[in-house]
């Protein structure tokens, strides 16, 4: 089946602009139809068929899809908030739209049911992206430097284009197919929707009406979870703002009273024991909600020593406290 695009949670275009092979692509393709209409041995599917009738249509069509091209370069510039709650400025996306990579070469995954790591490591550098632009308009508009914290990232089952089923991304979701329909985009002249956000100000009543749904925080007093509780279920527990573990109760987020402890462990893959290496596995990181009470700071590779890791942990006392056993 091939990759299937990922989509910005903020204004939903996917990781990439639209390429100009698929422009050079749909010019040959409709100079092929019309070619060949008198030609009853060819043969073409009603999807291209209705396509073409739409793209003969409208004369402008391929001048309008050229421009987009050049509208939507600013969709290769994208940024990456990993689950323990760093910012990676300057990702480009490298691999079937779920892998990215910063200046440095460091790859992170976009973890929309689409990749599951096999190693503690790896939990650290999964996360989801949005254009570098997108994360510049929210912090303009919302004064916040955005973080997977605060993002209400509730995977369902099978939903792969929503970082939660209950967004409504409105007349963009028409547009989702394995390769986002920027073909359709321009027969519907919607080009608006694809521009940045930080020029266009019909795109950015748009963004807004989308990022309102995400109920995102703009209190700087703040001390709980950045995310509204009204996303999770009862008994769900979230790293706060304040460095207090909180869990979700009677539809609030309410602090645990338990003392918080941190430690740091050290593990080796070719020796660390398979179910303490299975229970590492089941902790999520800080910017991730849980039903035990305890979270991943950061994880750090040994450079010297292959396999082998230091992993920084926050939680309630009795956690920590049975973990160092």
């Amino acid at each position: 089946m091939g990759c299937w695009d990922v989509f910005c949670f903020a204004c939903d275009n996917p990781c990439h602009s639209l390429f100009k092979n698929y422009i050079e692509g749909i010019e040959n393709d409709y100079k092929e139809y019309i070619n060949s209409k008198n030609n009853k041995s060819y043969k073409i599917d009603s999807y291209y068929k209705n396509l073409f009738q739409k793209i003969g249509s409208d004369p402008k069509f391929f001048t309008k899809l050229k421009n987009l091209y050049k509208t939507t370069q600013w969709l290769n510039n994208n940024t990456f908030l990993t689950v323990d709650d760093k910012i990676i400025h300057g990702c480009k996306e490298v691999s079937c739209n779920t892998n990215f990579r910063d200046s440095k070469g460091n790859v992170y995954f976009q973890t929309l049911n689409s990749y599951q790591y096999n190693e503690i490591s790896e939990k650290v550098n999964c996360g989801v992206f949005l254009h570098t632009d997108c994360w510049k308009f929210i912090k303009t508009h919302y004064k916040i430097n955005l973080k997977y914290s605060d993002l209400p990232a509730i995977y369902k089952k099978n939903e792969y284009n929503k970082i939660n089923s209950k967004i409504n991304y409105g007349v963009m979701e028409k547009y989702w197919v394995q390769d986002f329909n920027f073909f359709q985009v321009s027969i519907d002249s919607n080009e608006y929707v694809c521009e940045n956000p930080l020029k266009n100000l019909k795109n950015q009543s748009r963004i807004k009406k989308i990022l309102t749904q995400l109920k995102l925080n703009t209190d700087p007093k703040r001390i709980g979870p950045a995310v509204s509780a009204t996303f999770y279920p009862d008994k769900t527990i979230k790293y706060g703002l304040d460095g207090g573990l909180w869990i979700k109760s009677a539809g609030k987020w309410v602090k645990i009273k338990e003392p918080v402890k941190s430690t740091s462990i050290t593990i080796d893959y070719n020796k660390t024991d398979k179910k303490i290496l299975n229970y590492l596995n089941k902790i999520v990181c800080i910017g991730e909600p849980t039903n035990i009470p305890i979270f991943i700071l950061n994880v750090k590779s040994d450079k010297k020593m292959k396999k082998t890791y230091k992993i920084d942990l926050v939680g309630t006392e009795k956690q920590i406290n049975h973990l160092n056993k």
